[in-house]
């Protein structure tokens, strides 16, 4: 079942957006309904419908994976997972005012975005968490957006590498997933950097039990970089590699993940733009191209 979904996901990556594609879309020469995968985008839709419909597409491509073969569904689930993390934060934000217009992304394998949007404080929203399993541990004991969010950022990353150890693959293949996860989240934990401090962040992650991140952390905690340029940094360091070591084994189906995730993503940052009025090439220059 491992060598059918990873047949699968090159199938899927076969249909994945190239820069031309993001060109044509972002200068206006193509509709994105004009895209096979995208059909159910409409022009007379608003943007928050358009980003909600690309999104769609991005789960459906991984939990199909999923389904394939149980042996990874816990790793593949864990990835899908993180929409659930960021639903939560979202809610965090209404309620200290700072995200009345956000929208939800459209997942919730554990929660989902109407349970999650009647929550009224922190410690429902990670109580909620924790009856999901997303959790483990008691709510920190924080009292700032920022303080909730990193929190939030280290349980993802302790939930993402419980499904690396839950899956059943090779010890080689485990051991790519695991390098593969540490060098994620060290990679996201590393933004906060700018607004905790590097210190700060070490020691956070150190408490949280992620002594592996810790390692790897150490090398980019200084790093001050945008949320494109660890979009790219997400493509070159973790996905390439995968995919070139791994293009028959479990590894490639993490990479086309990361792959599928970023077409998401930049697909939201151009469909903003346009609706923003940006040029293309402003609404380029904040994505993450890979392919």
């Amino acid at each position: 079942m491992e060598l059918y979904a990873v047949v699968r996901a090159h199938g899927l990556k076969s249909r994945l957006l190239r820069r031309n594609d993001y060109e044509a879309i972002a200068s206006g020469e193509k509709g994105l309904y004009e895209y096979p995968d995208y059909s159910a985008v409409s022009d007379r839709d608003a943007l928050e419908e358009k980003v909600e419909k690309v999104y769609r597409v991005y789960v459906r491509r991984v939990s199909l994976l999923a389904s394939l073969t149980p042996e990874l569904s816990p790793l593949l689930n864990a990835l899908l997972d993180r929409l659930e993390f960021e639903n939560s934060k979202i809610q965090l934000r209404r309620l200290v005012g700072g995200g009345a217009h956000a929208l939800f992304y459209p997942y919730g394998r554990h929660i989902g975005p109407s349970r999650l949007s009647a929550l009224r404080s922190w410690e429902e929203v990670w109580g909620a968490l924790s009856k999901a399993g997303l959790v483990e541990t008691p709510a920190p004991e924080e009292r700032s957006l920022a303080g909730w969010e990193l929190a939030l950022d280290l349980a993802y990353c302790r939930h993402l590498l419980r499904g690396v150890e839950r899956s059943k693959v090779s010890r080689r293949s485990e051991r790519a997933l695991e390098r593969a996860a540490l060098t994620e989240c060290s990679i996201a934990l590393s933004r906060w950097s700018r607004a905790l401090g590097a210190d700060a962040v070490l020691e956070a992650a150190s408490g949280a039990g992620l002594s592996g991140v810790c390692e790897l952390l150490r090398g980019v905690a200084a790093k001050s970089w945008s949320a494109a340029e660890a979009d790219r940094l997400l493509a070159s360091e973790v996905a390439k590699p995968l995919e070139e070591e791994y293009p028959l084994e479990a590894p490639f189906l993490y990479a086309f993940e990361i792959y599928a995730r970023l077409e998401a993503r930049n697909l939201e940052k151009i469909l903003t733009g346009l609706h923003l009025g940006l040029s293309r090439d402003d609404a380029l220059k904040f994505c993450a191209i890979a392919l």
